[in-house]
């Protein structure tokens, strides 16, 4: 071994390039890791907001990435499914936790922002798809936008109509035509 080779085995160093490269690969993987939806075994849920309830913390159309907690307290905005027993049952509301309906706080008071009352529902930890960590304003219409069937063929159109534009053509050469000579062909009598 020479002596370069074992300085180099002793004192590992990374260039640029690869320290650069590592950084990357580590942050897309936390990115990755902390988005990755609930519905996939993760723990974050997109939620489209619908209505302005909640205006003007959030507006018609904005996309919230939300995440389930172990503990919830007031002030947090969270996404909830209405329980099955009540007026609504399974659908999704944004609203901000207000205050507690028991004294051992496992039911919670929720209002919309835009709102000068209370809501009648009274979710618990079970309702509850997780609190607001993130919002991305008007992110829920472009995903709509982008899983219209009618925007899907614009955009399928669109495309194919590029790739036969930019397919290469072969235009005929001006060389003259070779042919083969034929043959005789011998016939018997």
């Amino acid at each position: 071994m020479t002596p370069t080779q074992h300085h180099q085995l002793q004192h590992p160093h990374w260039n640029l390039t690869q320290l650069l490269t590592f950084l990357t690969t580590i942050t897309i993987t936390g990115i990755l890791w902390s988005l990755w939806p609930a519905t996939l075994g993760g723990n974050t849920s997109w939620i489209i907001v619908a209505g302005n309830s909640m205006e003007p913390t959030f507006n018609h159309g904005d996309l919230l990435l939300v995440q389930k907690q172990n503990h919830y307290q007031q002030g947090d905005i969270i996404t909830f499914k209405i329980p099955a027993d009540q007026t609504g049952a399974n659908l999704q509301i944004v609203h901000r936790i207000t205050g507690y309906h028991n004294p051992n706080q496992t039911q919670y008071i929720t209002q919309g922002d835009n709102r000068d009352y209370k809501d009648y529902w009274r979710p618990t930890n079970t309702d509850i798809t997780g609190k607001t960590k993130h919002v991305i304003p008007a992110g829920g219409n472009l995903i709509r936008a982008l899983t219209n069937p009618l925007y899907i063929s614009l955009l399928a159109g669109i495309t194919a109509s590029t790739a036969i534009l930019l397919t290469p053509t072969q235009h005929p050469t001006n060389e003259p035509h070779t042919t083969l000579p034929l043959k005789p062909t011998t016939q018997l009598s």
